[in-house]
């Protein structure tokens, strides 16, 4: 009897039939328990999920992500003038959330404090206050990211125009080819 060597497996020339390479030719093949005992497993692993209910619905759930949110803290991955550095949004009720917001300055980071943002799990609008400005954020998840748009309307009689920005932001702990670390 010769041997060829195919790999993983040998095949048995005189019988044609995978090998297991010690002189069992074909022996996975041809167990006539095999299957069997897949179906007497996969009976009794079915009687035991409808043996207790909910055992299915709840062995999925545990197994499912949760759902995407923007509770969280982001951090900005493009920032440039005029922007957010990074942003803390904390879920109080299913439509109210605590924005607290950080602005590009030099040499550290404007703290913008904290305020009170509605919406869903998906966006959320907030509004700061400032003595020269009101800034309107509007939040919305994007994927992996979250939009944060800013429109700022002074009010301090400078006559600035208004302006609009948009910051691309990424959770605390995502890693990416093209975040900022």
């Amino acid at each position: 009897m010769q041997r060829i060597d195919l790999g993983m497996e040998t095949q048995d020339r005189s019988i044609g039939r995978p090998s297991d390479g010690i002189g069992h030719a074909g022996s996975r093949a041809r167990n006539p328990r095999t299957p069997r005992l897949r179906r007497l497993l996969t009976a009794a692993a079915a009687s035991c999920l409808l043996a207790i209910p909910g055992a299915y619905a709840t062995a999925h759930a545990a197994s499912a992500r949760p759902p995407p949110t923007i509770a969280g803290s982001w951090y900005n991955v493009g920032q440039h003038g005029n922007s957010l550095s990074r942003v803390t949004i904390t879920r109080d009720t299913d439509t109210a959330f605590t924005l607290h917001a950080f602005g590009v300055c030099e040499p550290t980071e404007c703290d913008q404090g904290l305020t009170t943002a509605t919406g869903s799990r998906s966006s959320a609008l907030a509004t700061y206050h400032f003595s020269f400005a009101v800034k309107t954020e509007s939040i919305s998840l994007q994927g992996p990211y979250i939009v944060v748009g800013t429109h700022t309307h002074f009010i301090d009689g400078s006559g600035r125009a208004d302006y609009d920005v948009a910051d691309f932001m990424a959770r605390f702990g995502s890693s990416g080819s093209w975040f900022n670390t």
